[in-house]
Parts: C-alpha cells; sequence; structure tokens
C-alpha cells in the first residue's frame, strides 16, 4: 500500500484480480475456471472454506498454514 514490499514477506498474501483476467490465464496454462457446481462440491468433499480457517476472501490479512 505504501511502497514496494519484499516477496519474502507477501508471497503468502491474496491477490485480487478479474475474472477475465484469471481466465486467459488458465486457458494459457491449459486449464479452465471450475465451474460452480464443481466448486462446491470440491468444497463439500474437501471441507474446506471459511469454516477450515483457509485464507480466502482477505477473511485473514496475514498468511495462515
Amino acid at each position: 500500500m505504501y511502497g514496494p514490499v519484499p516477496m519474502k514477506v507477501a508471497h503468502l498474501w491474496p491477490l485480487t484480480t478479474t475474472y477475465d483476467d484469471f481466465s486467459t490465464y488458465a486457458i494459457v496454462k491449459g486449464g479452465r475456471i471450475p465451474t460452480e457446481p464443481e466448486l462446491r462440491l470440491f468444497l463439500d468433499k474437501f471441507e474446506c472454506g471459511y469454516e477450515g480457517g483457509s485464507n480466502v476472501g482477505y477473511r485473514n490479512w496475514h498468511p495462515v498454514p
């Protein structure tokens, strides 16, 4: 926010991008963005999400295991 941050500090920080940029990146890398039903199935199957303490959606402003 106030200038460059060394990658050693910021390597686990969340990032923000647009859908179009992320979709293009996925296609270039040979993948795709999962559909909502696929994502729901993944979250239910592997019990991950906010309840598991994952660091998504800026829930935590610092790296977590």
